[in-house]
């Protein structure tokens, strides 16, 4: 130290117990399985805690972990380690004491801070999984909501173009095809029927059977119409009351002719359920077959296969007319 006129005045010396360290370290929370060292320049520990560690052990640990670290001039730094006496393997981090010939280790065991790590990554995955499993119910019930509303717009749909009583088309569905085929048929150049049905005398039917025996006749009838006209093209409608239309695209006047005869054969031998026995009846039809071109009309058409009807109930009823 120096004298008050700067000159040279002496050393001194001050120590410090190493028992002052251990107690020092003692107060560092380390974790579980944390070690604590000082060490010298030469890798010689001088005070550790805890203390009941091997001391060679430690200092192996050091040698080998020092060796790839703090020959390079490094302050400070970090490598893992084992001691052979407990098995445990801990991430040690160092830094030179400022000032002094010392290094401070400080080892914490990977299992203890890894284990908190772990905990929370448990918690994050299982909020995860939660989340994702809640998207998934989300899909699946939108899924089958989607189905659901779409399922019932068929329906919707298919019960605004359908007759509820015999299930055949309806009218305003009948409107939509033959306005359709009409122009299809027209570019193609290709024939056209159509077959108007009505059952005979249906009003006298209901009066003597009753509405629900009436009800089962149009449904009787509907069934024969259907099993007459299988082609993928062929259209049966529920024309209004007691009446029907048939379209046959693509089918001359023989053939709508033959197939109005099955029909009206058909209707006359039904005979209904073994426990309902079903009024006979008979029906009128009349047939309009045509080349549409651009000066016809649908609604033309139409009034043609009517007029051959109306001259099918004149002649007597329960037989086939073809338009003139």
């Amino acid at each position: 130290m120096s004298k008050t006129d700067g000159s040279f005045g002496g050393i001194v010396r001050v120590s410090v117990p190493l028992n002052f360290f251990t107690g020092f370290f003692s107060r560092i929370d380390q974790g579980d399985d944390g070690v604590v060292v000082l060490i010298d320049p030469r890798r010689t520990v001088l005070v550790q805690h805890p203390a009941w560690h091997d001391r060679s052990g430690i200092e192996r640990a050091i040698m080998a972990g020092f060796g790839g670290v703090s020959e390079q001039g490094s302050e400070a730094g970090s490598f893992i380690g084992e001691l052979q006496s407990d098995g445990v393997e801990r991430l040690y981090t160092f830094g030179r004491v400022q000032g002094q010939p010392l290094i401070a280790v400080v080892g914490a065991s990977t299992a203890s801070f890894l284990a908190t790590w772990r905990t929370r990554m448990l918690v994050i995955g299982g909020l995860a999984l939660g989340v994702c499993a809640g998207i998934l119910l989300l899909a699946f019930a939108l899924r089958r909501e989607f189905t659901r509303r779409a399922r019932a717009e068929a329906d919707l749909a298919f019960l605004a173009l359908t007759d509820p009583l015999t299930g055949l088309a309806n009218r305003r569905r009948f409107d939509e095809v033959i306005h359709r085929e009409w122009r299809r048929t027209g570019r193609t150049s290709s024939s056209i029927a159509l077959l108007m049905i009505d059952a005979d005398k249906f009003k006298q039917l209901n009066d003597r059977y009753g509405h629900t025996r009436g009800d089962e006749v149009l449904r009787s009838l509907a069934r024969v119409i259907e099993s007459c006209t299988q082609r993928p093209a062929d259209m049966s409608a529920r024309y209004g009351g007691e009446e029907f239309a048939v379209l046959l695209p693509d089918t001359d006047e023989a053939g709508a002719w033959a197939i109005a005869e099955q029909i009206r054969g058909g209707a006359a031998v039904q005979v209904g359920t073994p426990d309902a026995e079903l009024p006979s009846f008979t029906v009128s039809i009349g047939v309009a077959c045509t080349r549409p071109t651009p000066e016809g009309a649908v609604e033309a058409f139409i009034e043609a296969a009517d007029a051959a009807l109306y001259r099918a109930k004149q002649a007597g009823r329960n037989c086939v007319v073809l338009a003139s």
